[in-house]
């Protein structure tokens, strides 16, 4: 283990958690979102990696449980890998929007380095 770089994670966690109004004003934000997609009769599509996929399955769970929202977590071994495989582990969730995601939908896609490709070209396809 790299401390240096577990140092630098611990930082900017602290640093992102300790500007409380910044955080508090994002969550209102989302849960305008969520609210708006739930009233279209929306679906939130939730994407993770790695850890960020337990997060996103996590998500899902208390979005359908807790708050009677249609959400589903992609992070089912069998499609990921046909789709990566098919279209490359960079495109797997943006053909995975293609194929699942509707104009109502909203999309959630986690990564904690913010640097992963199939998330970018995920997050880019969302836009255009």
């Amino acid at each position: 283990m790299n401390i240096e770089s577990t140092s630098g994670y611990i930082s900017d966690v602290v640093r992102l958690l300790s500007d409380s109004n910044t955080f508090q004003a994002e969550l209102i934000d989302l849960s305008r979102l969520i609210r708006k997609c739930h009233e279209k009769q929306g679906r939130i599509l939730i994407f993770g990696n790695g850890g960020s996929a337990g997060i996103a399955s996590h998500l899902a769970v208390d979005l359908t449980n807790a708050l009677n929202v249609q959400a589903l977590c992609f992070h089912d071994a069998g499609l990921i890998t046909c789709l990566a495989n098919d279209y490359g582990y960079d495109r797997w969730c943006e053909r995975a929007l293609e194929l699942y995601s509707g104009p109502e939908d909203l999309v959630i896609l986690i990564s904690s380095s913010g640097k992963s490709a199939n998330m970018i070209n995920a997050a880019k396809f969302c836009i255009e």
